[in-house]
């Protein structure tokens, strides 16, 4: 199935790192025997668990792995965590494989348009809030939803329970269904992984029976979540015929769960890697032409073992101790010793600073841009591993560049964060349309990158501007808010600052709790939020928002009722508030102040969709049932039959009146309208802006 071609640059760079490193060989050997076996052999094995710590080895081992798989004959796919969900997995893998030959046709073809409607919806001002954050994902029982509200293509489904739909997912299945009405595309969206996946097994199937497949999957440790039961799915061929000329490669510094891989044990080859033994070591190091004792004792002393760094210093083959540094040396003098042009080595060093590396973002760095030969230099140091985004420094290398650079010059290191900041902040401005930026994915990881180097640049000044984001991601995209959180965090380490790391922690510790529904834990991170120097007013204002609402979700409604009442004395001309407040009063059945509340907040503005809904509400509590179905009525006047809750809309009179069915859907109406008013509010702080609106300064 192979086809023959040329390397591509990345394959040439990956050739000559491979074949710079030794070592492993037992663990190369076992897996070059295990490709011998037959499928049907007991010995043979389909899961190969590389882990351990950073710089031993795993990336390096896997590539061999599938250097190993390609001269064999077979095909390999290569993916890391810059494929953030299943969908884009499987598009990596199916790109890979067709360019070694594999027909994967219908899957592309499926997956293309899949990846143009997530587009569309991604960048929908009109999609319902929170649907987003569920796009890649399976959705479950909202299948069963969207079939029965879609146009019926080829006979009937059997009956479900509507109700127990709508209150999960009513909102953003009827948009979807509005939106694509095609039945298969509509499927196609709201269960991608379960569309996509057997249509990603057939194209497996047409591979040769003696063509082995080699999957890859590094920084597992980072993509597990979303790998683990798909790949065990594959496993248990519960998408469909999985071809048994199979292998998964999976790399990460944690083990595999012994939990939830316990029944495939007897398919499982677990490598745990350590640092090098000194037999190891010395037997590297010889065959690199480093053969003198003392020489050989000082690079394991300051390589503590660790194949990455015994490599970087064994590069130029050191005939004595002189030649290597000693342990106190700096990181340029132990990575960067045998680089005798200083323009190479200053790139280098400066070259640590961004997170993923390219033409563009060398040229940003390098003061008269950097040269296409200088880039291919940098790309083959033992220290630079190939990504599927681009090219990073190892993480062991990187760490101690980074603390060399700051204490080097802290004027170079704010201006190089400062330029690398503003060349993501123009790649977005020229390339991403602001008004519809959240579903553009390159969107996202240009302000990721963005808000990393400003930070770095100066936390002092910028902490609150990526607070500010994290608070407009929260509201659109939790997942998004989670890698800005994660963002924050590598931030704070590679500044060694301490207080940027616990409000990254503060920010990911809410972030868990609000996945697991834990209301009054995400209350927990805004109070601290609120206590803490960070939050201009506007801010203020929103976390105080948030956590009144967290704390009526978890039915906390008298702590709710205290946050609404500091709301309104701070915005007393904000209907929005009066309407929260009258829900939490409500809630607690002081039916006179909810009306009083309702009433301040039609004099401010007359109109409002929720303050009929909210009003008929009361009114149904105090047995007021005919006022009620006039306010009931009113409320679906008001609302557009294409706005995002047209269930609302749809549903008979007698239905809308009901008072448990209404309760059903008025928390989802509440949340999504506080959410829109929030983000009104942090959309202009929040977004881009001129360099003189922020109050950037070169030497900030």
């Amino acid at each position: 199935m192979n086809v023959d071609r040329a390397p591509s640059l990345s394959e040439i760079i990956r050739g000559r790192q491979q074949e710079a490193f030794v070592g492993r060989e037992d663990q190369i050997t076992a897996f070059r025997q295990n490709l011998t076996y037959s499928p049907q052999d007991e010995q043979r094995r389909f899961v190969y668990a590389i882990s351990g710590q950073g710089g031993v080895g795993k990336t390096w081992l896997m590539r061999r792995f599938q250097e190993i798989a390609q001269a064999s004959g077979g095909i390999t796919s290569w993916t890391d965590e810059s494929q953030d969900d299943l969908p884009s997995t499987m598009g990596a893998i199916a790109s890979q494989l067709g360019h070694q030959g594999l027909d994967l046709g219908d899957f592309n073809e499926r997956y293309s348009t899949y990846r143009q409607l997530r587009s569309e919806i991604e960048s929908d001002p009109n999609a319902p809030q929170g649907l987003a954050n569920l796009l890649g994902r399976t959705f479950g029982l909202a299948g069963l939803g969207i079939m029965r509200r879609a146009p019926i293509i080829g006979g009937a489904l059997d009956p479900v329970n509507d109700e127990a739909v709508a209150q999960q997912f009513g909102s953003w299945t009827d948009y979807l269904v509005r939106k694509l009405g095609n039945q298969d595309e509509v499927l196609l969206v709201g269960e991608p992984v379960n569309v996509l996946t057997p249509l990603l097994l057939t194209g497996l199937q047409g591979a040769e029976e003696d063509e082995v497949i080699v999957l890859h999957f590094d920084t597992y440790e980072r993509t597990y979540s979303h790998l683990d039961g798909w790949i065990q799915d594959l496993l248990e061929e519960r998408h469909g015929l999985v071809p048994t000329n199979i292998v998964f490669v999976l790399a990460g510094q944690d083990e595999l769960s012994r939990n939830r891989w316990s029944p495939y044990e007897g398919i499982l080859v677990r490598m745990l890697l350590e640092p090098f033994t000194v037999e190891e070591a010395r037997d590297y190091l010889i065959r690199k032409g480093v053969t003198d004792e003392s020489t050989i004792r000082v690079i394991m002393q300051l390589s503590g073992r660790l194949p990455l760094l015994t490599a970087t210093l064994a590069e130029q083959s050191p005939t004595s101790p002189e030649q290597v540094g000693d342990p106190s040396g700096t990181a340029v003098s132990r990575f960067l010793r045998w680089v005798e042009d200083t323009g190479k080595r200053q790139l280098a060093l400066d070259a640590a600073l961004p997170l993923r590396l390219n033409q563009d973002v060398l040229n940003v760095i390098a003061a008269d841009g950097a040269t296409t030969e200088e880039f291919e230099w940098l790309i083959t140091r033992p220290f630079t591993t190939s990504r599927s985004d681009g090219w990073a420094y190892h993480e062991v290398v990187r760490s101690q560049m980074l603390r060399y650079k700051q204490n080097e010059s802290p004027a170079s290191w704010r201006d190089l964060h400062r330029r690398l900041a503003d060349y993501f902040e123009g790649v977005q401005v020229a390339s991403v349309n602001p008004a519809l930026p959240w579903g553009d994915r390159t969107w996202r990881d240009l302000t990721l990158n963005r808000l990393y180097h400003r930070v770095c640049q100066s936390p002092g000044h910028h902490v609150q501007e990526a607070i500010g984001n994290f608070l407009l991601a929260f509201g659109v995209r939790p997942r998004l808010a989670l890698r800005l959180a994660e963002f924050m965090e590598q931030a704070g380490r590679d500044l060694a600052d301490a207080q940027v790391e616990s409000i990254a922690s503060h920010l990911r510790a809410g972030l868990d709790a609000y996945a697991e529904n834990q209301y009054d834990s995400v209350a927990a991170m805004f109070t601290w939020l609120l206590e803490s120097p960070w939050l201009d007013e506007g801010a203020r204002i929103t976390v105080l928002e948030w956590r009144a609402l967290l704390y009526g979700q978890a039915g906390n409604h008298s702590g709710a009722l205290i946050d609404l009442t500091r709301l309104v004395e701070l915005e007393p001309d904000s209907p929005e508030h009066w309407i929260s407040r009258a829900r939490i009063h409500r809630l607690l059945q002081h039916y006179d102040e909810a009306l009083e509340d309702l009433e301040r907040a039609r004099s401010l503005e007359s109109e409002l969709p929720s303050f009929f809904l909210q009003r008929a509400l009361v009114r149904l509590a105090t047995g007021q049932r005919e006022k009620a179905e006039g306010d009931i009525e009113r409320y679906r006047s008001l609302f557009n039959p294409t706005d995002r809750h047209p269930e609302l809309y749809r549903v008979s009179h007698r239905e809308l009146v009901e008072l448990p069915h209404i309760r059903c859907m008025e928390p989802r109406v509440e949340w999504d309208h506080r959410v829109s008013f929030r983000l009104r509010r942090l959309s202009v702080p929040c977004s881009l802006a001129t360099r003189s609106q922020r109050g950037h300064s070169s030497d900030a």
